[in-house]
């Protein structure tokens, strides 16, 4: 059941994840969102439950592959969208562990495929 699955939502653009995070929660979902590294760390650090997180690399730099890092390490699947995935951020999103990388628009059904997939996985 979904009703107990928690998303957390990385993206730059609080509007986008606002959106994103009203889609979820018709699919029953909830949702948490980080706009900012310290945002993601203060989640991650103090052990939140997380089941998987929705990333939009989108306006990060670097760093954000070592937030991938902790997300692996704490076994928290995770998917990247990005507005342009490169050869590069595909190569490094599953270098890190992602599960996908997917380009922006996404096609909703699949999405919500690749969301139900890696939640079911636990």
């Amino acid at each position: 059941m979904k009703t107990n699955k928690k998303i957390l939502i990385v993206d730059r653009k609080p509007k986008n994840a606002d959106l994103l995070c009203k889609f979820l929660q018709k699919q029953e979902f909830s949702c948490l969102s980080a706009a900012d590294y310290s945002r993601m760390d203060e989640l991650i650090d103090k052990g939140t439950k997380i089941d998987a997180v929705i990333m939009d690399v989108t306006g990060f730099d670097e760093k954000i592959w070592n937030r991938c890092k902790k997300f692996t390490q704490k076994n928290i699947p995770f998917l990247i969208l990005s507005a342009n995935p490169h050869k590069n951020i595909k190569k490094e999103g599953v270098k890190q562990g992602a599960k996908a990388v997917m380009g922006k628009p996404v096609i909703m059904k699949e999405f919500l495929e690749m969301i139900d997939s890696i939640t079911a996985n636990e």
